[in-house]
């Protein structure tokens, strides 16, 4: 009885991916016809809560690795350990 229904579980989820795909594939190539169609332009891209492509914006480097350790090592391996960051989980990063 578990095994079944394990594998039906994973059929729904099967069936679920499978419909997401088809959907984003589907939403992307309305989009892609609305940019063309309007030849791209915002103004009219805007009603329907779209923009063309924005202008790419330059990242703030990562800080500096703190308390890398590299525990245990071999021949062509390394294990290296290093804490979480000092943010911490969940918190956005801050784009400039």
């Amino acid at each position: 009885m578990n095994q079944m229904l394990k594998l039906t579980a994973e059929q729904s989820i099967a069936d679920k991916d499978d419909a997401l795909e088809q959907l984003t594939d589907a939403l992307k190539a309305d989009l892609r016809y609305a940019e063309n169609t309007v030849n791209f332009d915002d103004d009219k891209l805007k009603l329907i809560g779209w923009s063309g492509n924005q202008t790419p914006t330059a990242l703030a480097p990562p800080g500096q690795t703190r308390q890398l350790e590299a525990p245990k090592q071999g021949d062509g391996w390394v294990f290296l350990d290093l804490p979480a960051p000092r943010r911490g989980r969940g918190e956005k990063i801050k784009r400039p």
